[in-house]
């Protein structure tokens, strides 16, 4: 029979990344986190709002789904929990999307 393939020399153990800064189990970045760029935060609205107060969102699945919430902060660790606003046809309502999605705080800023 033909010699066997030499073992490959084994790794090294990965070095252990304290829990503090990893985020909830939601890595890598949800592709929520990434739409929710380009949408509305009916929270940061003036007065916030929610996705099925204004009359525009609850009529037109297009309108709504321009919009999302963001549901709650981490004031240390800048980590949110956002939602998108979903049309429901059937009752002319635009609610939360029952999925939500757990969001590293954005860059800061870049100077022009």
């Amino acid at each position: 029979s033909p010699p066997s393939p030499p073992t490959p020399p084994s790794l090294p153990p990965s070095p252990r990344v304290p829990q503090s800064r990893l985020l909830p189990p939601s890595t890598p970045t949800p592709l929520l986190c990434k739409q929710v760029e380009l949408l509305v935060d009916v929270r940061a609205l003036d007065p916030p709002q929610w996705c099925n107060k204004a009359a525009e969102r609850r009529s037109s699945r297009n309108v709504c789904e321009r919009y999302f919430a963001v549901l709650s902060v981490n004031r240390s660790s800048g980590v949110y929990r956002v939602a998108r606003c979903a049309h429901d046809s059937a009752d002319t309502k635009c609610r939360l999307a029952a999925h939500e999605a757990t969001c590293a705080p954005p860059p800061p800023p870049q100077p022009d």
